[in-house]
């Protein structure tokens, strides 16, 4: 079941010299059903409380209220106090590209046992996380 009319923002905090993958995130996006309704590259380190700055979360709450944004995905890894930190600042969910790829994963299983396969790997994702949060 593909969600088409979902919007959603994509964003990639990179380190200086660093490429940029919002083209390839965006195609993950359209794979899943999404459409992309906003891009946000920011050049700068990681913010240690919402991986990407202040000003740049300020700019994405503007934009997911003005735009409708349901979702905001990240084509970086982020610790879960980052992700929670930005959830509470922004209103909508936060995804990584590895949660998106699991949910393309999902989407597409067909048989019973790749449907396990997925779901153990989003559970190991999310022990790791937990871990983390501990």
């Amino acid at each position: 079941m593909l969600r088409a009319e979902v919007k959603v923002a994509i964003v990639h905090r990179v380190s200086r010299g660093e490429e940029d993958n919002l083209a390839e995130l965006r195609e993950l996006c359209k794979t899943a059903g999404y459409e992309v309704a906003y891009e946000l590259k920011q050049v700068r380190p990681p913010h240690p409380e919402y991986h990407i700055g202040p000003g740049k979360v300020e700019e994405l709450r503007k934009v997911v209220q003005d735009l409708e944004i349901e979702k905001v995905i990240f084509e970086n890894d982020l610790k879960p106090v980052q992700e929670y930190n930005l959830a509470k600042a922004l209103k909508v969910p936060i995804l990584t590209r590895t949660q998106l790829i699991l949910e393309i994963f999902s989407l597409h299983a067909s048989s019973l046992e790749a449907k396990l396969q997925i779901k153990l790997a989003e559970l190991k994702y999310e022990l790791s996380r937990a871990k983390e949060k501990v």
